[in-house]
């Protein structure tokens, strides 16, 4: 359970991201992260869907998903401190959701060490490519790294790697079992 002081300092770090000017990606929109009281483990994304702007991480067709999946296991959103690899949406010259380049991520994760400092997670869920390159340096392959582990020295815990939930999208029954594999991993460590 947070204490009043951690709830505070979040508070100014939401501040932070919602005025942050740092890179183009602003134009955009910006995504507060989530987290309650009850915050004890982490989660990365990659980067917020149209629906997520001026809102919070995963809570469009995706997060349906990743909810579904993860509460049919005992996983509940308000146990979660919930980031993105970037905070606001970047978006294609077509105006649909694109992709944060490296530089855009590297210059976000300031941010999520300084949340994850303050709350200490006892454990960290990477979802896709690219939370897994924002924290580890390396933006190719989650299918084979799915469900892998290893320990951050940066946030002191266990971390475990798995797809992104929009797999479900694009690979039906197949891709929700990579998911869910992933998620009782992670719950079982």
């Amino acid at each position: 359970m947070l204490n009043k002081k951690q709830t505070k300092l979040l508070t100014l770090l939401d501040d932070q991201i919602l005025s942050c000017k740092n890179c183009e990606l602003w134009m955009g929109g910006y995504c507060k992260p989530f987290w309650t009281p009850n915050s004890k483990y982490g989660i990365i994304g990659e980067a917020p869907g149209s629906n997520e702007v001026n809102n919070e991480p995963f809570i469009g067709k995706v997060g349906k998903i990743l909810w579904r999946i993860a509460n049919g296991i005992g996983l509940k959103k308000d146990d979660f401190a919930i980031l993105n690899s970037t905070n606001c949406r970047p978006v294609k010259r077509n105006g649909t959701n694109g992709k944060p380049t490296i530089g855009q991520c590297n210059e976000c994760f300031d941010y999520i060490r300084k949340y994850f400092k303050i709350i200490k997670p006892k454990k960290i869920l990477l979802l896709g490519n690219y939370a897994v390159g924002t924290v580890t340096g390396d933006y190719v392959g989650i299918i084979k790294k799915n469900s892998d582990i290893f320990f951050s020295k940066t946030f002191n815990c266990n971390v475990v790697m798995s797809v992104h939930p929009s797999i479900c999208i694009y690979k039906g029954t197949e891709g929700e079992r990579m998911l869910l594999k992933s998620l009782r991993v992670f719950k079982g460590i």
